[in-house]
């Protein structure tokens, strides 16, 4: 039993053949594999390209990351920020900035600037990407590019 395959421009397998299933009607331009070859194309789908006539495993591309992403990364970061200090999340501590307790002011001025920033950079950034002017980091990538926080000392 002969097995074939047809391949798009990028070597990506589009259909597979079987000389015992289709006999006569295997396309002309199909390329003849062996079956160890088709099992692994059949067994690893989207992660086997036929390469100068070899199988050659390639890594499953990453979806691109959306503002979306970008945004609750962020506010992750914020919240769990404002967890340092044992607030529930970013707006509970924000909400601190007129605390008649100085210390929960201070903390709370800080992190308010430091959130107010953190945006800023955020959107600043992901506006450059989006008009092409500089490469699109990862998520995580890009949370390394945030400063931290500078609490106040006590």
């Amino acid at each position: 039993m002969k097995k074939f395959a047809l391949f798009d421009e990028n070597g990506l397998p589009i259909s597979f053949y079987s000389s015992e299933i289709h006999g006569e009607n295997v396309p002309e331009d199909a390329v003849e594999i062996t079956v160890a070859q088709w099992r692994d194309f059949i067994e690893n789908p989207d992660l086997r390209k036929w390469i100068d006539g070899e199988v050659v495993a390639v890594e499953p591309s990453q979806p691109v990351a959306t503002v979306t992403d970008y945004e609750n990364a962020i506010q992750n970061l914020v919240d769990s920020t404002a967890r340092e200090r044992q607030f529930r999340d970013g707006v509970t501590l924000a909400s601190y900035i007129g605390s008649t307790k100085p210390k929960w002011a201070a903390e709370a001025q800080a992190f308010v600037a430091w959130r107010d920033n953190v945006w800023f950079y955020a959107y600043g950034e992901l506006a450059k990407v989006q008009a092409g002017q500089r490469e699109q980091p990862t998520v995580e990538q890009f949370l390394t590019e945030i400063a931290p926080i500078a609490w106040p000392v006590a």
